[in-house]
């Protein structure tokens, strides 16, 4: 997986079978000025520690995630495949 790699598409998926997929995702949330919008997930997570319930997203789910973001950005840096395990 490729993030803002390619000019055009925000995410490239490059398969084991040589499969590629191009996906435009729009705008990625950053910390730069006017570039967040509001999803609510830290909203619902904070209201979820308030009142003592389920986050939608739980750590789990969230580790998961972070796999996935840091292999795509290990991925770029070396301009190679970086295979996530299961």
């Amino acid at each position: 997986m490729r993030l803002e790699d390619d000019p055009a598409y925000s995410l490239v998926a490059q398969y084991a079978n040589g499969e590629v997929v191009k996906y435009g995702l729009g705008a990625i949330q950053s910390n730069d000025e006017a570039a967040q919008t509001t999803t609510h997930v830290i909203d619902h997570f904070i209201e979820s520690i308030q009142n003592d319930t389920e986050p939608l997203i739980d750590g789990a789910e969230g580790k998961k995630s972070l796999a996935i973001i840091l292999g795509a950005l290990e991925s770029v840096k070396t301009k190679r495949i970086f295979s996530l395990e299961k």
